[in-house]
């Protein structure tokens, strides 16, 4: 007799670790969105093993902050680099190279799309990424996600923002691989993104937004 569908998903995911070709196996099948968390044990396979994590869904005021975002880079990327540069939303995961696969809120890629594992799913050439912060999420965004992001070659700026306040921090790749942090908090602020040469106001992405009380 088959077990139900849920009972499947539990016995699957109580192992301790799972390869990766498991996890796009596993998600190619589950309506869901999961990352992959990679691990320091090697498979018999010599595939790399890692945690297969549920991804939640976000607030409105995280929803409406991220579509801020993708609606002022691709305006200022048209203006500023024609069809070179855009925008992407939460849909599309990236490949980090210590193993790491997630969902960036918001991605920025300049030129054409490098994928990886030839899945049309995934890539592996961010320029930025943007995540928007949230109470259960924001210790992993500042420190081990932001930590596996910065293994992208490709990467030239992380960009925080608060849900909570008004805020924007940013993470900017200078020469010799060393990284500059930035804060904006004035609402009159300009958030100066100078690897894509654009600034945007701070206000514009929290247009519409009610913020998360604190």
């Amino acid at each position: 007799m088959a077990l139900p569908a849920y009972e499947l998903e539990e016995s699957f995911l109580e192992k301790d670790a799972h390869t990766e070709g498991e996890y796009f196996a596993w998600e190619d099948r589950s309506p869901h969105r999961w990352e992959f968390l990679p691990i320091q044990i090697p498979g018999d396979s010599g595939e790399r093993l890692g945690i297969i994590r549920a991804m939640g869904g976000g607030t409105a005021a995280h929803s409406a902050i991220a579509a801020n975002l993708i609606t002022s880079f691709n305006n200022e990327l048209r203006r500023q680099a024609p069809g070179n540069c855009r925008a992407y939303g939460s849909d599309l995961k990236a490949h980090c190279p210590d193993g790491r696969n997630t969902y960036p809120d918001v991605t920025v890629v300049c030129g054409p799309l490098q994928f990886y594992r030839d899945r049309r799913d995934i890539i592996l050439n961010p320029v930025l990424v943007a995540e928007v912060l949230s109470p259960s999420t924001a210790q992993d965004d500042e420190g081990s996600k932001r930590r596996s992001y910065q293994t992208i070659t490709s990467l030239r700026s992380y960009l925080l923002m608060a849900a909570d306040e008004v805020r924007a921090e940013i993470y900017t790749r200078e020469e010799g691989s060393e990284w500059r942090y930035e804060l904006w908090k004035e609402p009159n602020s300009l958030v100066a993104l100078p690897t894509l040469g654009i600034a945007l106001p701070l206000l514009d992405l929290y247009i519409h937004v009610d913020l998360l009380p604190q």
